[in-house]
């Protein structure tokens, strides 16, 4: 079974020492980009399904929403430009190089591998 581990290095906030830091869940409110995508295998080894460059947008909401879009950033233009008349190629080549998907998810679970239901997503998995 592959395990997607999504790595996304927030920019961090300098906070003096003295100073109380916010909880995770208050922490990750917001936009971020993507800016690596690492799976690790059954065989141990790991591998980087959407490329060494791959695009992406993550928005975590205050009540523990996430939608998040990643892809490949070479995905190939339809030469048509209607979605509805990609080739097998295209379509193809576009659905194995991106996914986009929306849930809830309670942000007491942001970095342990967890199972959650109500996911929206596409391809529809």
């Amino acid at each position: 079974m592959i395990r997607l581990a999504i790595v996304i290095i927030l920019a961090s906030v300098i906070v003096p020492a003295h100073a109380q830091q916010k909880p995770i869940k208050e922490e990750i409110v917001g936009a971020w980009s993507l800016v690596a995508v690492t799976a690790d295998l059954a065989n141990g080894t790991s591998a980087e399904p959407f490329g060494a460059n791959p695009k992406g947008t993550i928005i975590f909401t205050p009540d523990g929403h996430f939608a998040l879009f990643q892809s490949r950033s070479e995905l190939p233009k339809i030469a048509a430009n209607d979605r509805a008349k990609a080739t097998a190629e295209e379509a193809a080549a576009i659905v194995g190089g991106s996914i986009a998907w929306a849930q809830h998810l309670p942000i007491c679970w942001v970095g342990r591998p967890r199972s959650a239901s109500s996911r929206r997503s596409t391809p529809a998995s």
